[in-house]
Order: C-alpha cells, then sequence, then structure tokens
C-alpha cells in the first residue's frame, strides 16, 4: 500500500509482476514505509478496487479493502433522502451537492487487522477523478465530507472512510447518444457534447465515433446499443431528416421493449415550432422533454438525476 496525495493503491495479488515489486520496493525504501505482510504479500497488497482518494477518514488504520453493499436499495435511498434533508437544515449546501451529484454506496470494508467498518464509497470517470484529486486537501471540501461522514453516522452506520474510486470505462460504454440533424450541429449539438464531456459524462457524437472507412451504420447502431441513454435534440429540420427520425425511433423501440426510461427529447425552436413539433410526434406528448435555452449545465443537472437514479437500481 502506498499513499499518494491523499489516495490509496490497493494492488491485487495476481498482478503482481516483477517489475511492479521493484517499483514497490524502491517507493517503499524513499518514503520509508513499513513493510507488513497481509494475506502472504508484502506491502500491504489487498484485494482493492484500485487508485482510489480518500476524502475523510474516521478512526485508526489508514488500509482499507470493500466487501459489499450494506443496504438494499430502497433502505440506501432512505438513508441518503434523510442525510440529504439533515444536511440541507443544517446549511450545509457544498455537501448535499456532492451528494446530489455522485452516486455514493454505503459499503463493507476492513482493514488488513481484520476491524470491519463501513465506507461511503462512489466512481466517477476520469475528470472528474482528477477534479477530486486536486481538490481532496481544500480545507472546505475536506469539511463538507466531514459533515456527510458525521450525519450519515448519526441517521446510519458509522462511517470510518468516505472515497472515491476512478470508473473504468469501456470503450463501447457510453452514458448518452446525441440524435441530431446536421443543421442543429454548431448551436446545439457542439455546445452540449463539449460541456457534457468535460464534466465526465461520455457522449456518442457522429464527429467523434464515425471515422473514416467505418460503416455509418454499423456505428450508429453501435452507438445505440451500448448508450444508456438517447437525447433526441427534436427541432423542425429534424424532422426533415430520414436517418436522424430513423434514429429516434429505434430508440424509442427499445424503451418499449424494455420498459425503461432511454429517450430524452430536447426541443429546439421557438414556441411556434414546439407546437409544430408535438403535433407532428404525437408519442412526445406523453414524455416530458426539456427545451434548449442555450445553457448546457441545466441538461447535465436533469441527466445526473438520470444517471443517480439508475445507479441506485445498480444499472450502472
Amino acid at each position: 500500500m502506498a499513499d499518494y496525495y491523499g489516495a490509496t493503491l490497493y494492488v491485487p495479488k495476481h498482478l503482481i509482476t516483477p517489475e511492479l515489486e521493484a517499483m514497490i520496493d524502491e517507493y517503499v525504501r524513499e518514503h520509508e514505509i513499513e513493510d507488513s505482510v497481509v494475506d502472504g504479500c508484502e506491502w500491504r497488497i489487498l484485494k482493492g478496487a484500485g487508485l482510489m482518494i480518500t476524502l475523510y477518514h474516521g478512526s485508526g488504520a489508514q488500509d482499507f479493502e470493500i466487501l459489499a453493499n450494506l443496504l438494499n436499495d430502497e433502505e440506501h435511498e432512505a438513508l441518503m433522502l434523510n442525510v440529504r434533508q439533515l444536511l440541507r437544515a443544517r446549511g450545509e449546501d457544498y455537501a448535499i451537492d456532492f451528494l446530489e451529484r455522485f452516486p455514493f454506496r454505503v459499503t463493507e470494508g476492513r482493514n488488513h487487522f481484520n476491524d470491519e467498518f463501513c465506507l461511503l464509497i462512489t466512481q466517477v470517470p476520469l475528470p472528474e477523478y482528477e477534479n477530486f484529486r486536486t481538490a481532496a486537501e481544500q480545507s472546505e471540501v475536506r469539511w463538507a465530507f466531514q459533515q456527510i461522514a458525521s450525519v450519515v453516522t448519526e441517521l446510519g452506520p458509522y462511517i470510518r472512510f468516505i472515497a472515491v474510486d476512478l470508473k473504468r470505462m469501456l470503450p463501447e460504454r457510453w452514458d448518452v447518444f446525441i440524435c441530431h440533424a446536421s443543421d442543429d450541429k454548431k448551436e446545439v449539438v457542439e455546445p452540449l457534447y463539449r460541456h457534457l464531456e468535460s464534466v465526465g459524462i461520455r457522449c456518442w457524437y457522429d464527429r467523434g465515433e464515425i471515422l473514416w472507412g467505418d460503416s455509418i451504420v454499423g456505428k450508429i447502431n453501435e452507438g445505440l446499443r451500448s448508450s444508456r441513454f438517447v437525447i433526441v435534440a427534436v427541432s423542425p429540420a429534424l424532422l426533415k431528416k430520414a436517418w436522424a427520425t430513423k434514429e429516434m425511433n429505434a430508440a424509442l423501440s427499445q424503451e418499449i421493449d424494455t420498459g425503461q426510461t432511454r429517450v430524452l427529447p430536447l426541443m429546439v425552436g421557438t414556441d411556434e415550432d414546439l407546437h409544430q413539433i408535438t403535433a407532428q410526434l404525437a408519442i412526445q406528448r406523453d414524455k416530458r422533454y426539456l427545451r434548449w435555452c442555450g445553457e448546457p449545465q441545466d441538461i447535465e443537472r436533469e441527466l445526473r438525476a438520470l444517471i443517480r437514479r439508475e445507479n441506485a437500481k445498480g444499472k450502472a
């Protein structure tokens, strides 16, 4: 185990190579870390979850191993709802923002002494992971997570650690597919795509995914299959594009088959355009939609709420 910028590195035993042993040896010597043995391996090598950033540490040894979720989905949602309400009553808005933006879960854990305790853990994409790494030592961030740990402990299990893990993304897995007409690229799709990617929400967007020589149909079908949600930028221009409407209809068909929310209408245009769209697309009358007002942050906030709900159901 090695501390690095407030993080702890856990290495599964089966991944140890001679080169890695040499690197750990050098680190141990340079930082005067005492060798220890866990499960027959030196340097406190545990069955860990990878590189984590520790945001709060209550007491005891600094290492931990994640075992399993402590609460079922219903119990977890009830606990976190009450935690947010109590934090709000105490004016801890910064702490609430973290809980609303990231899907923290209460898990069981233990350390190399076999002490058992509870942790609050979340997984985030690389950009947000790096943001946490640089912010981990800021006093206001530390205070926010200290308050979160205190309130969770007050209402539920004692929390010894709060930590952030790097979410490993498969290349073929996206959070959202952006269905649109080419006419809407500059004013709507490009700013939306850039913003969502910048905050760690992975987007399938044709300009970045369909390369020279690729099968257009094949890549689009792959994107639709592998995305959790499909944002449809519904505009008068889209209604005139046969290809874009086929994408939308394919996503709607998947939604009907699975019974899960997938298609997220984003209305683009004037009030008159909106009236025309709803008259032409009757199915949209049954869906809550958002209107594009040039603020991608609004879309991000709504999308995060959906992702949190899916994560809470264990579908992530």
